[in-house]
Order: C-alpha cells, then sequence, then structure tokens
C-alpha cells in the first residue's frame, strides 16, 4: 500500500478580517508535517551543507522524523528512522567522534534509549537500544566523566531514578548508572550545567507530580566527575495558586551575575507563571521572581534574541498553541508579563505555533544569522518554523487576499506545485458567505516566500479542506475539497498552469444537514491497484466514505465504512 500520509510541505496561515469582509493569509511560520504526536525537536546540521536540519521525536510511533534544511528556511522531505517505543525526548551530539551530528532518543513505552549513528549525508545509521528505567521522558548529553567523550542521561518518571550512560568515545555506551533521585521526586525533565563551579556537570530537573494535591518541586544533582552523583538537594517552588506542578526548566545566568540560574515552568490553577531561581554559584538555589505567562508553559528555551547580551526566554504554551517571547533585563527580571494567562488580547512577543505545542528549540534555519524559533507541535503532527528578525520580532509577511466577496473564511490549505515551476504554491479552501461565493484560491509561489493575486475556482458549499495528488496521472497535480454544508467532495483536475477544470462532486451523504456535516479527507492507495483513493470522515452520519479512484481523475460513489 501506498504511505497513506504522503508527507508534503504544509504551509499553516493566520487568518485576519479587516471587517470581516476582506480575507487574508499571512504565513507567519512554516508549518512541516512529520509522524504522529511529536513531542521534540532537535536542530542540527546532518548533512554537512551548512544548513540546519531537524530530527522530530514523535510518541504515537516508533520513530523520529528526519527533515534537511534548505537554507532559507523551509525544509525538505521527511524520512522516518526507527527507534523504541514513543519517543518523548531526543538530543544531538557527535557520540563516535567523526565529526558526524549523531542522535538519541528516550523511548517511554520500550524503558530504553535509542541510539543512530550519524553518516554525515543526513541519513543514520540503524538505532542500538540500551535499556534504562521506567518510562524514560528526557534526554541529555554531556560529558559527566571528564573523558573527552560524549555521554547520556535521561529522566526515568515511574522509578525516580536519572540512569547515566557514559560514552566510549566510539558510538557506544557503558550500561547505565542508576542515580536515585528520592522518592519524593519523579524526574520530568533534565538540564545540565555547572552549578557549584567546580568544572563538572552537575544536573537539575523538575518533578513530574502525578498526585491529587500536586507540588511543584525542581532536584539539584551535584557531579562527582566520574559519572555518579551526589544526594539530591530539593528545592521548593512556592507560587500562589493551587495545583502547582513544574512542567519545564532551562538554565543560563539570567541576571548576569557569572552564576546559573534556572527557569522553571509552573502550571497552577488560574495563571501560570515562570519561576527564576537564582543560583548562588555554590549548588544552592533561592527564589528571585516569576513571571504571569501564557496557558501550560510545557517547554523553555532561552537565547540572547536582540544582542544586549542579556538571555531573554522563549516559551511554547501548549495550552494557547502559542510562543510567548520574554526579553531579559539582565537583572533576572523579564518583559511582557501576559494579564490573567489571556494571550488574545495581546499582540507584542506572542506568534503561533501549530496545535499544543509541546518542545521548542533556536536555530538559524535561513542562514542570515539571526534566531529563529522551531516547535514541535502535538496534535497537528507538525513542526513549525517560526523566522525571526534578529531584534526579538519575528517575521509576520504581507498579506494575501482569498476567497470572493462579500465574505469569505479561509479554513484549510494545500501546499504544491500546481504551475510545475519548480516554486510552491498555495491553495486555500475558503468557506463563503453567502454560500455561493464558496471558492478555493490558488496562489502561485515566486520562489521568494512571495505569491501572485489569487485566482479562484468554484468547489462546493462552505469548503474546508484541501488536499492534492495528480489523480489521473497526467503529470498535474490535481486538488480534492471536502465541503461542510453540502457533504460533497469536489474534484477538480488540474491543468499544469495553475489552473483548474470545473468541480465534478461526490456527495457523501444523502441528507446532508448544513453545518452539521465536515468532512475531512486523507488520500492513499486503498485497495493497491496503483490509483489514488480518498478517504473522508463524516461527522454527521459517524462513518468513513471511501472513494475508490480509477486513476483517471474520476471515482466510484462512496462506500460507507
Amino acid at each position: 500500500m501506498k504511505n497513506v500520509s504522503m508527507v508534503i510541505q504544509v504551509v499553516s496561515v493566520f487568518i485576519i478580517f479587516a471587517h470581516a469582509q476582506t480575507p487574508f493569509f499571512s504565513p507567519a511560520r512554516y508549518h512541516y508535517e512529520v509522524s504522529r504526536l511529536p513531542w521534540s525537536v532537535a536542530v542540527a546540521d546532518f548533512n554537512h551543507d551548512g544548513n540546519q536540519d531537524i530530527a522530530s521525536a514523535s510518541r504515537a510511533e516508533r520513530s523520529v522524523t528526519i527533515r534537511l534544511g534548505n537554507g532559507n528556511g523551509t525544509l525538505g522531505n521527511a524520512e522516518h528512522l526507527d527507534v523504541g517505543i514513543s519517543p518523548r525526548s531526543n538530543v544531538v551530539a557527535d557520540f563516535n567522534n567523526d565529526n558526524n551530528t549523531d542522535l538519541a532518543t528516550a523511548n517511554l513505552l520500550s524503558n530504553n534509549i535509542s541510539v543512530l549513528l550519524g553518516n554525515g549525508d543526513g541519513s543514520f545509521q540503524d538505532s542500538v537500544n540500551y535499556s534504562v528505567g521506567e518510562k524514560p521522558r528526557s534526554i541529555i548529553a554531556e560529558d559527566f566523566n571528564s573523558d573527552g567523550n560524549v555521554d547520556l542521561a535521561n529522566a526515568n518518571r515511574d522509578d525516580q531514578s536519572i540512569s547515566v550512560l557514559l560514552g566510549h568515545g566510539d558510538g557506544t555506551f557503558n550500561n547505565q548508572i542508576v542515580v536515585s533521585t528520592s522518592t519524593e521526586i519523579n524526574p520530568r525533565m533534565l538540564v545540565s550545567g555547572d552549578f557549584n563551579e567546580d568544572y563538572i556537570p552537575d544536573i537539575a530537573l523538575v518533578h513530574d507530580d502525578q498526585s491529587s494535591n500536586p507540588r511543584a518541586k525542581a532536584g539539584i544533582l551535584l557531579g562527582n566527575g566520574n559519572g555518579t552523583f551526589g544526594n539530591i538537594t530539593i528545592v521548593a517552588i512556592n507560587v500562589s495558586g493551587t495545583f502547582p506542578e513544574a512542567t519545564a526548566i532551562t538554565t543560563g545566568d539570567f541576571n548576569n551575575d557569572s552564576h546559573l540560574d534556572l527557569a522553571v515552568g509552573v502550571e497552577l490553577t488560574g495563571s501560570d507563571l515562570i519561576v527564576i531561581l537564582h543560583g548562588n554559584g555554590n549548588g544552592n538555589f533561592s527564589q528571585m521572581t516569576s513571571l504571569r505567562i501564557g496557558n501550560k508553559p510545557f517547554a523553555l528555551t532561552h537565547t540572547d534574541l536582540n544582542g544586549d547580551d542579556n538571555l531573554d526566554l522563549i516559551v511554547a504554551n501548549s495550552g494557547d498553541n502559542r510562543i510567548t517571547i520574554h526579553m531579559g533585563g539582565g537583572d533576572g527580571t523579564f518583559s511582557n508579563e501576559i494579564a490573567n494567562g489571556d494571550l488574545f488580547d495581546r499582540q507584542q512577543g506572542v506568534y503561533h505555533t501549530g496545535d499544543i505545542p509541546r518542545w521548542v528549540t533556536v536555530g538559524d534555519m535561513n542562514n542570515d544569522q539571526k534566531t529563529d524559533l522551531i516547535t514541535a507541535d502535538e496534535q497537528s503532527n507538525s513542526v513549525s518554523i517560526i523566522i525571526g528578525n534578529g531584534d526579538s520580532t519575528f517575521v509576520i509577511a504581507p498579506g494575501y487576499s482569498v476567497g470572493a466577496p462579500p465574505q469569505a473564511f479561509p479554513m484549510d490549505g494545500s501546499v504544491s506545485d500546481f504551475n510545475k515551476d519548480g516554486m510552491l504554491d498555495l491553495a486555500i479552501a475558503n468557506w463563503g458567505f453567502p454560500y455561493d461565493t464558496s471558492v478555493v484560491s490558488v496562489l502561485l509561489g515566486q520562489g521568494d516566500g512571495t505569491f501572485l493575486p489569487k485566482m479562484n475556482f468554484t468547489a462546493g458549499i462552505n469548503p474546508i479542506n484541501a488536499i492534492s495528488r495528480d489523480f489521473n496521472k497526467d503529470g498535474a497535480l490535481d486538488l480534492a475539497v471536502g465541503n461542510s454544508r453540502d457533504s460533497v467532495v469536489s474534484i477538480l483536475i488540474g491543468q499544469g498552469d495553475g489552473s483548474f477544470d470545473p468541480a465534478i462532486g461526490y456527495s457523501i451523504d444523502p441528507n446532508p444537514q448544513g453545518l452539521l456535516s465536515m468532512p475531512d479527507i486523507d488520500v492513499g492507495d486503498f485497495d493497491n491497484d496503483g490509483n489514488w483513493d480518498l478517504a473522508v470522515v463524516n461527522y454527521n452520519e459517524y462513518y468513513i466514505a471511501l472513494l475508490f479512484g480509477n486513476g483517471d481523475g474520476t471515482f466510484e460513489q462512496p462506500v460507507a465504512k
């Protein structure tokens, strides 16, 4: 069977309405499909071309997705590499000292870590697995025994431990050294740093509290220099609010005193926070300040976004589907506090991601020497790239008119090369009002991130999604559009120049009930005949309709499943 979820590049759009009558979209980020439920993402140059690439670990799969960067902010096709079951975290480093970047994942449901050695051309050797503790969630790379080789450490949530695997420098590792975090700490996320300034790496972590009365805690493990650690020091995080739980952690010198501090994300009832723990340089920490942010801070990172030599914070808010930017003042304080956790009334420093961002990291994805943001978006099965301007703001591209007057609501889109010029184009499904104004807008790309004005093509009533494939095998991409109000799938045959033939409709519901009927579409070769078929979800009647393709752009009548 062909891959039902054939991966193509997908650009997500912001929707901006001027008096609800002039619809625009703005590609403020690049949005790429990966495997199901991505949980983390790492950035490195896997093929030595000077462009940054991404590796995304997806918890619903046994795989890591690799997409090589093109050097202009876009990514190439996806390659999926086998690892353990439900990878929750991944890390990149050179494990065998061959100057190629390697990859390791922590696999929650197989209780192991997978090590994949890079070949230097973007490909990787088959994974080698190492047993660790129960429910590993987070993995970091560091030289914990000062032998010049990269080691690994991961957090084992369910047996209150950390596994340390010392590297040999040839890509192999010793069996785990088990470091207890005490019965009070279920380690959720790890970071490393020299917190007591003895030139030996230490570990800081946050507690994953599964109880009915959670308490926010961090833990500090000071390294002995041989891969072992001293007893854990527990740091209580005192906040106002009920049911506080520490969710994320990062480390940096946030107040410019030359001592490492900690920033901890805390979820609680009412208003979520970032809490700054001030490092004293001796392994101890004191609570310094807190900052109200968005909803469910699931991941944090930091960098200097505007070149003022102060570290800034970047927060992935999984409850809001947004990144928030908080500029550091150099004294441990940060800007852009979000009142009552409400991001909708705040524009500065707030940027959309895909659905439920679980991880955020930084990189220069378009080689302009400016910091870009990369997120792993669990619910939309995607990685988002947000291009930076170098001044702590991020690109919001010019808007483009789509749809037909008087009103149109862009709902979904497909990104493909519709005119065969080697440049990506856009097809946007627009929910129109009145209903006879429902159209698909096609915008031909110029290869520089800009697009020609729209060309509108009539579909059914209230199209809400669009997908592209070559349904008639003529070398030109066609469109399948799901229409919500009349429960019709429209097929538009492409001419190869960006234009399309009039739509042919296939009804998937003999009794459509208006807005309650919301079809969703996927594509694959379900009967193994070499032709593209369609699977359409009918929300109103609780079934999936299969439309078997004939290979000439036509389809058999829908079969309900």
